[in-house]
């Protein structure tokens, strides 16, 4: 069975309360239209790692008062959201040209997130007896999630071997599920741990679930099954790898050789 989309919020408070219902309001009706087109469930509020292994982030951002856009963007951490479509929402009475709402999106980028390029925008007037009544912020927010559509990948847990690489180095778990076979005839990644398919369940069995994992084998035919047994096993930051073993080491991945030389 299909698994919903994680959808992470990351949001500030407004010194104002009508800031504070305006951005609840909005934040809402951009989930309900998002929950319209695809199956999701919500996470708020949340840590770092919880917006690490989201399927889209939505930060939320109040530019009359609160934290600072800097104060924001500190749960996040440098790697990792390269493939995550991030929606942007800016509240405030000059919310549209807000330095907070530049700095925000400038943060993001910096942070390698893949930021929509339609930002939502509204003002406390945009909202009335608790429902969005401007046309053109519901036409920014049905505009934002027909952009995200296309970037919300069938398995969301497939990644590329250079992003799978990057998620490895800042502490992630690099996981060979190859058969003995495969590893001897091809070499493995330097550092991954080997875990056959038949030991999965033993792997797992007292290991934290928000420990971070990635998964690689001969192809995604044989790492997908993994990463889902995993998933369904409670771990919220199980990915696998586009092209196996094979597109980690052209992606640079130090290797050792293969034990079994091949035939000449």
């Amino acid at each position: 069975m299909s698994k919903p989309l994680s959808v992470a919020v990351l949001a500030n408070t407004g010194s104002e309360t009508a800031g504070s219902e305006t951005t609840r309001v909005v934040l809402a009706t951009l989930l309900e239209e998002l929950a319209a087109r695809v199956w999701i469930e919500t996470t708020s509020p949340v840590p770092g790692q919880a917006i690490r292994a989201a399927d889209v982030v939505v930060v939320a951002l109040s530019t009359d008062g609160g934290p600072t856009s800097s104060d924001l963007l500190d749960g996040l951490d440098a790697t990792g959201y390269a493939t995550t479509p991030v929606f942007v929402i800016a509240v405030g009475a000059e919310a549209a040209t807000s330095d907070a709402l530049a700095r925000t999106r400038s943060g993001l980028a910096d942070r390698r997130a893949l930021v929509l390029p339609v930002t939502v925008s509204a003002t406390p007037t945009d909202v009335t007896e608790g429902r969005v009544a401007s046309a053109s912020v519901l036409r920014d927010i049905r505009a934002s999630v027909e952009t995200a559509v296309p970037f919300l990948r069938v398995d969301r847990q497939l990644v590329s071997a250079v992003e799978g690489r990057a998620r490895v180095a800042s502490g992630a778990r690099l996981i060979d599920v190859r058969s003995d076979a495969g590893r001897d005839s091809t070499g493995t990644v330097d550092g991954a741990e080997v875990v056959l398919k038949s030991d999965v369940e033993e792997f797992a069995h007292g290991l934290p679930r928000d420990t971070r994992l990635v998964v690689f084998c001969g192809s995604v035919r044989g790492s997908g099954p993994v990463a889902e047994q995993l998933a369904n096993a409670g771990f919220t930051d199980v990915v696998h790898i586009d092209g196996g073993f094979g597109a980690l080491r052209r992606a640079g991945a130090p290797t050792t050789a293969p034990r079994t030389p091949a035939a000449v």
